[in-house]
């Protein structure tokens, strides 16, 4: 992988002047994608994180997907739940937890196939028919995929008439994103090829068949941990988005170190990105845009 500097001089930014959307410039080839999705990436199967953050992280994904199954509907029956770009499936899991019938979608080479539950490949490697699923969910996925808009049109197929499609992308509109720029750290590039705002999400998901029904910019988690991280990414002897490499590496002499180290920084950026995480709430820009939409009938 180049160093971050690098990959700020390889892949540029630009703007639709027409929809807004944010696109990365030239796309990088698939060898250098297949290196940036190497196994650190995605973490181990049973965990990704240090042992108080991985138990956070579980706890939340329960949270989330009671919330996602609630903002479909309030019923008691169990749904048909796709989650594409599933990672190592905690999100899935919790799906399964709460008996809906749930089957996650991953890259080809991710480590995560040998699961009964996960799909490694394409969407067409699914065994869904047209009209088959009542959720279809894309957390922090479509800004990965070469061709978002064919994609949500692949999605559109699967879903049942009144299904829901309930996605999650950086938002590229946000507080967070025009006070840090370069060094906000959902950026992410290589991997994140676009970056979309509340008007180019729209616009996307109406000409691909979609309408947007309910739309937020708050999550807790994601983005107070991105304001965090933002800040340290300016500090010059800081690697890229170095704590977040911290808290995956697992419990080590250095990393603990390390994370001793971060804690005489850390509480006074913790309260200046609650700060950030109220008034970017009340204004409606946060730093991830979360929408429910429907398939058009």
């Amino acid at each position: 992988m180049p160093s971050f500097d690098d990959r700020l001089t390889l892949y540029l930014l630009g703007r639709c002047k027409a929809c807004d959307l944010v696109l990365q410039r030239p796309l990088p080839s698939e060898d250098v994608l297949n290196k940036a999705y190497q196994i650190d990436y995605y973490g181990a199967s049973s965990s990704k994180f240090m042992w108080l953050v991985e138990t956070w992280a579980k706890w939340m994904a329960r949270r989330r997907a009671k919330a996602i199954v609630r903002w479909h509907h309030n019923g008691p029956q169990a749904l048909d739940i796709l989650d594409v770009g599933c990672g190592r499936g905690v999100l899935l899991h919790s799906f399964l937890a709460q008996g809906h019938r749930a089957h996650g979608l991953e890259r080809e080479d991710s480590p995560f196939g040998d699961s009964p539950h996960v799909t490694n490949g394409d969407i067409n490697s699914l065994q869904y028919g047209r009209n088959s699923v009542d959720i279809v969910v894309l957390w922090h996925v479509l800004e990965h995929l070469r061709e978002p808009g064919d994609y949500l049109r692949q999605i559109r197929d699967l879903l049942k008439l009144g299904g829901s499609l309930v996605l999650a992308v950086p938002n590229e509109g946000s507080i967070q994103s025009r006070w840090f720029g370069k060094y906000w750290f959902h950026l992410d590039l290589p991997r994140h090829l676009y970056h979309f705002n509340p008007l180019s999400l729209e616009t996307l998901l109406s000409v691909s068949g979609f309408t947007l029904e309910q739309s937020k910019t708050f999550t807790f988690d994601q983005n107070l941990f991105g304001f965090v991280q933002s800040c340290l990414n300016g500090i010059p002897f800081l690697p890229n988005n170095h704590l977040f490499k911290v808290l995956k590496a697992g419990p080590r002499i250095r990393n603990l170190i390390w994370i001793v180290a971060y804690g005489a920084i850390l509480p006074p950026l913790v309260l200046l990105g609650l700060v950030e995480l109220y008034c970017s709430n009340k204004l409606i820009r946060g730093a991830s845009l979360i929408v429910l939409a429907r398939k058009k009938k």
